[in-house]
């Protein structure tokens, strides 16, 4: 009999929300936009337990580029996202708090910056702290962005807001930062295996990745050498994090910003993701793509198709050929609030311009 897995995509909110059993149906909803990712990531472990239905269509086209998606009977299984077997290590790793601490161990935590357990503690650091660009608030823990705030200047809002995450746990204040290049490393066995290069809002939401070596020949070579050196500092950190009792595989997430001065900084540490994330989609995406060619993986707003077969007849032959491993792979279902696909070319600037076109058709 083979395994039952869950992919439970809302594990934060299981470590950390007191009221999840309460709000359990927004958080299965979660579940149902992103547990396609299984199908990628999950090959060959197992069956998916679902929390949506699949058209067959979508199954199909599965099968036609080389996986195969198989769908548990059952309603429970083991949780694949996030394992919730240690709780104690795992809301210490994921907690936004200890990566904070951690950088400032390593003496990287912006000057104004801060981590508060009281709206006192709080006011006191604003009397003492201003921001020409804006700071962010941030709560203990978080995903994709949710719980995660821009503000330009002091406000009853966000004092409202803080006092809301204060009644839950600590909060996090810290500039906001410019970013130029998200970067996730992750480490496998207690040893780095990946590095990804992130799409990410400007809220913190994840949105993709650029996959594949040739989106590192493009970058300047000061560029390169700045993002070479935030990814030892992101080792560094990483077995640091090791030392501190880590027993599984874990994403360390950075970034690189342009600071006041116009000049390129590193923030090696945003957060830790002490489970599965998605840089391991990913990574079984390079499965498409030809040495030196450019692809990337793309979250956008669900097209107004009425079902994913009308969805393949209209991306029609820009659909990825394994003749010359170009074109577009619509990796999750129609139907629901995202969609996201993949598309690899070996030209840079026909990969930007078959994802416009493609996002302007998502748009109508």
């Amino acid at each position: 009999m083979k395994n039952a897995y869950v992919m439970n995509v809302d594990y934060e909110f299981q470590l950390f929300d007191p009221h999840y059993e309460r709000d359990i149906r927004k958080y299965h909803r979660m579940r149902a936009e992103f547990e396609f990712v299984y199908f990628f990531i999950g090959q060959g472990k197992g069956e998916l337990v679902c929390h949506r239905q699949y058209e067959n269509s979508y199954l199909d086209y599965l099968a036609s580029i080389g996986l195969s998606p198989s769908i548990s009977e059952n309603k429970q299984g083991v949780f694949y996202w996030g394992e919730l077997k240690n709780c104690e290590n795992e809301r210490k790793f994921n907690s936004k708090v200890f990566s904070h601490k951690l950088l400032e161990e390593y003496q990287l935590a912006p000057l104004n910056s801060g981590v508060f357990n009281s709206m006192i503690e709080l006011r006191q650091f604003f009397k003492k702290n201003s921001f020409d660009n804006g700071f962010v608030l941030k709560s203990f823990y978080s995903v994709s962005g949710r719980r995660v705030h821009f503000y330009k200047t002091l406000s009853d809002q966000f004092l409202l807001q803080c006092e809301q995450y204060l009644n839950e746990g600590p909060i996090l204040i810290y500039p906001y930062h410019k970013r130029c290049l998200d970067l996730g490393l992750r480490f496998i066995n207690q040893k780095p295996m990946h590095r990804y290069i992130n799409l990410v809002s400007s809220s913190g939401s994840f949105q993709g990745s650029l996959i594949g070596n040739g989106h590192f020949q493009n970058l300047t070579p000061l560029m390169l050498e700045k993002l070479e050196h935030c990814f030892a500092t992101m080792e560094r950190i990483g077995a640091s994090v090791i030392k501190k009792g880590a027993e599984i595989d874990f994403t360390v997430d950075g970034y690189l910003f342009e600071d006041e001065n116009a000049k390129i900084q590193q923030y090696p540490l945003s957060e830790i993701n002490y489970r599965k994330s998605m840089g391991l989609l990913g990574e079984s995406l390079k499965r498409y793509i030809l040495p030196g060619h450019y692809g990337q993986w793309v979250i956008a707003k669900s097209p107004k198709v009425d079902c994913f077969e009308v969805l393949l007849e209209k991306l029609g032959n820009n659909l990825y050929s394994t003749n010359n491993c170009e074109g577009i792979i619509p990796l999750s279902p129609v139907g629901g609030q995202f969609f996201s696909f993949f598309l690899t070319y070996d030209c840079y600037q026909k990969l930007g311009k078959m994802k416009n076109k493609l996002l302007d058709f998502i748009s109508y």
